[in-house]
């Protein structure tokens, strides 16, 4: 299996893309695994169509604090 990934960023306040595609081998095709699902834990802004982040606007999900 072969994972090629690679985050894009443009300059300035813009939020970076991660894109991804994964490459099976005959022999894992053969197997019929099912689609992997990837289900992100990093909480989405109100406004995540939004392709800019400025500083301290709309920068995390309601109730988000580090760890």
């Amino acid at each position: 299996m072969q994972i090629e990934w690679k985050i894009a960023k443009k300059r300035g306040n813009l939020r970076p893309v991660l894109s991804y595609s994964v490459h099976l081998e005959d022999h894992e095709k053969a197997l019929a695994l099912p689609v992997v699902c990837i289900v992100s834990s990093i909480p989405k802004p109100d406004e995540d169509r939004q392709d800019y982040c400025y500083p301290g606007l709309l920068e995390r999900a309601p109730n988000y604090s580090p760890k």
